[in-house]
């Protein structure tokens, strides 16, 4: 019994670090599944957050969690500069994940198609902003704006480095703010309808089935 509170003290900061590292100057924290595949996490005099991979297998971002308002849009706007990465979009992505008050998963405001999922909603995904401009230093722009869903309370912010040897990315004046909703679009539209449960019975390819000698 005497060694519960010592067991008690190493299972508390292994789980610390398996889901952050503690926060840091404007309440970003460090994150990464193992210590050993962690990045090195360093902010810029300018208030930059950097990540930086020095060996294979670099698996870690930094995270923020920002309150929300259901049905209302937001903006995530931030400047991304990858050094020697070879692929940049694919290593250094933004993921934005909705919660509700209570610690869970949402539903989705997109309406999905019901002969799928057998229903018409499903639980939001994460969503992750696109690439817009690039600077002559090579910094893109990574914005887009998005739909709270209606039972969201907070949205978790990441900003990842992964799946690169040797390199480093910096993400600069990162913002997620309320904006003005998107103005709707009218669009035309051209569907072919399939009978999905039919389809599920039809031998493959188009065949028809062997006759029977």
């Amino acid at each position: 019994m005497k060694s519960t509170p010592a067991l008690l003290l190493v299972f508390c900061v292994s789980v610390q670090f398996l889901f952050g590292s503690g926060a840091v100057g404007n309440d970003w924290t460090r994150y990464s599944p193992r210590e050993e595949i962690a990045p090195v996490f360093s902010i810029t005099s300018e208030g930059d957050l950097s990540l930086a991979s020095e060996r294979p297998g670099i698996n870690g971002h930094w995270e923020k969690t920002f309150s929300v308002e259901g049905g209302k849009s937001y903006e995530f706007s931030a400047w991304r500069l990858a050094e020697n990465i070879d692929h940049e979009r694919r290593s250094c992505l933004v993921r934005i994940e909705w919660y509700g008050s209570e610690g869970k998963l949402v539903v989705s405001p997109h309406k999905v198609n019901p002969d799928y999922l057998g229903k018409s909603s499903d639980m939001a995904r994460p969503d992750f902003p696109r690439d817009w401009d690039r600077k002559d230093d090579g910094s893109v722009l990574v914005r887009d704006t998005y739909l709270a869903p209606d039972d969201a309370a907070v949205a978790h912010v990441q900003l990842h480095l992964r799946w690169t040897d040797k390199g480093r990315v910096t993400w600069k004046k990162v913002s997620f703010a309320e904006t003005e909703p998107l103005p709707q679009r009218r669009v035309k539209l051209a569907a072919v309808h399939h009978d999905l449960a039919c389809l599920r019975l039809r031998p493959p390819f188009g065949r028809s089935p062997p006759q029977a000698a």
